[in-house]
């Protein structure tokens, strides 16, 4: 995590960068190789948190596509979505499922 997401972030504090599923999602990426997809359902604060811009740059030059199905419902940030009703969960944490998509570099673009 140090030299990949860590390294890349311009955030003085990188502690959110230790959840298991930010952790989940770079060793996924260190395994797929040259192709294919990693999928995952994981909380959404990686899509505006400061702490996780070098996440974002990354995973922005090292995935051929990247598809974020952010389901909001964030409690915490919207006192107006009281309990866990308004997530699609039924928890108090934003969610989002997320596919990233690895392709290998073609001669003949489309």
């Amino acid at each position: 995590m140090r030299e990949t997401y860590s390294k890349a972030s311009k955030a003085t504090l990188k502690n959110a960068l230790s959840d298991p599923y930010v952790k989940a999602i770079r060793w996924a990426t260190d395994r797929i190789g040259e192709e294919g997809i990693v999928a995952f359902v994981t909380n959404n604060s990686f899509l505006e948190g400061i702490a996780f811009d070098g996440m974002r740059k990354l995973m922005a030059q090292t995935f051929y596509k990247v598809y974020v199905l952010d389901f909001g419902g964030n409690v915490i940030k919207n006192q107006k979505l009281s309990g866990t009703t308004h997530n699609v969960f039924g928890i108090q944490v934003g969610v989002s499922i997320n596919f990233f998509v690895k392709q290998k570099a073609t001669t003949n673009p489309p």
